[in-house]
C-alpha cells in the first residue's frame, strides 16, 4: 500500500504546517504506479535521476540504487498555482518493509507572467 500527503507552511516552522487538499489517497503500489508515477512524480525526475520510466507497469519494481543528482524540478505535473512557502510531501510505503520519506521543498516565484 502507499499514499503521499502534503502540508504546507509558509515560514518552514515545524508547528505551522497545515494538510493540503493535494493527496494521492491510499491504494496499492502497483495501482499508484499505473495511476499517479508517469504523470505525476515521473515528470519532476526524468531529466536528474534513473528513476524507471514506463507506459503500464509490470512487476516487479526494478531492485537497484535510484540516484537523484542536482533535481531542479520544473513545476510540470502539479496544480497551476499554489501559494509560495514551504511543503512538506510524505509518501508512505507499506509492504514487506515500511518506507517514509519526506522531502521539503520551498517554492519560491521563478518570474513575473
Amino acid at each position: 500500500m502507499t499514499e503521499m500527503k502534503i502540508y504546507h507552511s509558509q515560514n518552514g516552522r515545524e508547528s505551522t504546517y497545515r494538510e493540503q487538499p493535494y493527496a494521492i489517497p491510499k491504494m496499492s503500489f502497483y495501482h499508484f504506479l499505473d495511476q499517479y508515477w508517469m504523470n505525476l512524480i515521473y515528470p519532476y525526475f526524468a531529466d536528474c535521476s534513473n528513476v524507471p520510466s514506463f507506459d503500464k507497469f509490470v512487476p516487479p519494481w526494478p531492485k537497484k540504487t535510484y540516484l537523484f543528482d542536482k533535481c531542479r524540478p520544473e513545476p510540470t505535473s502539479g496544480p497551476e498555482t499554489m501559494p509560495r512557502g514551504y511543503y512538506r510531501f510524505v509518501w508512505n510505503i507499506i509492504g514487506e518493509a515500511a518506507l517514509n520519506i519526506v522531502i521539503d521543498v520551498k517554492l519560491t516565484p521563478i518570474g513575473l507572467v
